[in-house]
């Protein structure tokens, strides 16, 4: 009986696997006939290499983000995700074919178990976003700092030419050194709060 058991449970669990097999064979010829047909209807090729704007445009079209949506794809995190994976294509050498639509799509798939790769995928697009807010806002802060070296300048000509009106330029100074520390604080705020927000969106 105990091994009868066994064998009912090892019966189960191979009609299991083949059934998970079956049903993702399903989802990624619907996908695929799907794609191919709107691809056609928009006037771009499947067998033609794919730019970043025909997908754009393809993952754009209301039936084929709803058809997305039914597979549980996130279509917001696969738009954001496009960049990168046009530039690592453009590292490689290669371009976007049909079937690496497809599968970037089905990857995109929040019923799909995290890996390593994932992982490290996350982490990269987090260091690219770090990377770009973080140049943002040194260039923010070079053009302050140019701003404020302008009006030192100013200060020691007023100085050097006589101190009838240094008085006046030192309010000017300080009210011009003040603005920019507001602004600065304004837009170092908004950084972060766009920065925690790209990364939400990716999370």
């Amino acid at each position: 009986v105990t091994i009868m058991y066994m064998l009912v449970g090892v019966l189960v669990e191979v009609v299991g696997v083949i059934a998970s097999s079956e049903k993702e064979g399903m989802t990624v010829s619907f996908v695929a006939s799907r794609l191919r047909e709107k691809m056609d209807t928009m006037g771009h090729s499947p067998d033609a290499p794919i730019t970043k704007y025909a997908m754009h445009d393809i993952i754009c079209e209301p039936e084929v983000g709803q058809m997305l949506t039914a597979v549980n794809v996130d279509v917001v995190v696969l738009m954001d995700s496009l960049d990168m994976q046009y530039e690592d294509l453009a590292k490689q050498g290669g371009h976007m074919t049909f079937e690496k639509m497809v599968d970037l799509v089905l990857n995109g798939r929040g019923s799909n178990f995290a890996t390593v790769r994932d992982t490290k995928e996350v982490l990269r697009i987090l260091k690219t976003l770090v990377r770009a807010s973080t140049t943002e806002i040194e260039k923010k802060l070079s053009q302050e700092f140019g701003q404020i070296a302008a009006s030192l300048n100013m200060l020691q000509e007023a100085a050097d030419g006589g101190d009838g009106d240094q008085d006046m330029d030192v309010s000017l100074l300080e009210a011009d050194m003040l603005m920019i520390e507001e602004d600065g604080i304004e837009a170092g705020k908004e950084e972060e709060e766009e920065g925690e927000l790209k990364v939400e969106e990716v999370m």
